[in-house]
């Protein structure tokens, strides 16, 4: 699906766009967002929007199929930003606002661009995409029912990464300054804590709480269709869970951008049990991390922003992490930081990357 974010999918550049708010609040307002306006120029509709095409082809393709065996993977860009749903939409969560329509809001500390009149508009605005998005995902599950195929489909729904709006003081999922000098962020709750929604015909609605991650989708794909794990897979299956019967999934889960790939791919990690939730930041050579390498489409490398420190938090006394009680209770992070070590080597890491981390005194 052409158009989303700053795909050169509109290249006439005598159309004219007109910025929604002071381009000091934007992302990248000269490329991404002039761009993306550009490719909504000629949109009139809610059937125009991006997320009700993508279903609707969805549904298209479920017309053509259904009667066969088939694995249908779709993928909507939405809710990601930049946050534009329809009026209507946006009525049910600030009615009556007038002011900045910050869309694609910076990546960055909320108090240096934003009032708390609109960041509260930012998070209608969000608010606002997500039901834009689940009134069309509801309207492929129709076609589904529709179809007459829905006791007889697997339905997985989740996504990649959460978002901050101004938890923690942040807007956005990683920090990037005006001179565009990029940074991963900690991974906090509101980013690596995701929906995992899974309808499995003749199993009654239920809701678990054990750690599970998105490397356990395929192999549980896999045992649903009776094929046997490779060796190689990571995850693990949970069509026991799915079925309500007990199972330890996973002891912890870990959170990160790349890991594999390059030896400065992130200075941040989390490691999340029940109770704990532990976010590290490697050292090199005795020094902070300076470089990261991040994956959006492109491979990239920025100049890492901010004061690096490694926390701890209690979930169940604290699910907002808002007191770091690593100081206290070093022996819990020591213990998980080396559960950590042994996952890393398990996964077959570099032992350059590895390094990083091993040598990360708490």
């Amino acid at each position: 699906m052409r158009g989303q974010e700053n795909d050169n999918y509109i290249t006439d550049t005598s159309i004219d766009v007109k910025l929604p708010c002071n381009p000091d609040k934007l992302r990248d307002p000269d490329f991404t967002v002039v761009q993306y306006l550009r490719n909504i120029s000629q949109r009139q509709y809610e059937e125009d929007y991006f997320v009700a095409r993508t279903m609707r082809m969805a549904g298209n393709w479920l017309e053509k199929n259904y009667r066969s065996k088939f694995f249908l993977y779709v993928d909507t860009f939405d809710p990601h930003e930049p946050w534009d749903p329809p009026r209507w939409y946006r009525e049910l969560y600030n009615p009556g606002y007038k002011g900045e329509e910050v869309i694609y809001p910076r990546y960055w500390y909320v108090k240096d661009f934003l009032t708390i009149r609109e960041l509260n508009h930012c998070r209608a605005l969000y608010a606002a995409e997500v039901s834009l998005v689940d009134r069309w995902v509801g309207e492929l599950l129709r076609k589904i029912e529709y179809l007459g195929i829905w006791n007889e489909t697997v339905i997985i729904f989740t996504t990649d990464h959460g978002f901050c709006h101004g938890e923690h003081g942040i807007m956005g999922k990683a920090l990037l300054d005006k001179e565009r000098k990029f940074s991963f962020m900690p991974l906090y709750e509101e980013i690596c804590h995701i929906p995992f929604i899974v309808y499995l015909p003749g199993i009654k609605p239920g809701r678990c709480l054990e750690l599970v991650q998105l490397t356990d989708i395929m192999p549980t794909i896999l045992e649903l269709l009776k094929i046997e794990n490779p060796e190689t897979m990571q995850g693990k299956s949970i069509l026991p869970l799915l079925e309500g019967r007990k199972m330890a999934v996973h002891k912890f889960a870990v959170s990160s951008p790349t890991i594999i790939f390059g030896a400065h791919a992130n200075p941040y990690t989390t490691i999340t049990t029940k109770q704990w939730s532990l976010i590290l930041t490697a050292e090199r050579e005795g020094e902070k991390i300076q470089d990261t390498k991040a994956v959006d489409g492109i491979s990239k490398r920025g100049t890492s922003i901010g004061r690096y420190e490694s926390c701890l938090y209690d979930l169940s006394a604290d699910p907002f992490q808002k007191r770091n009680i690593i100081r206290k209770n070093r022996d819990i992070a020591r213990k998980l930081h080396l559960e950590y070590i042994e996952f890393l080597r398990s996964i077959g890491t570099k032992d350059e990357y590895i390094q990083l981390w091993q040598t990360l005194k708490l």
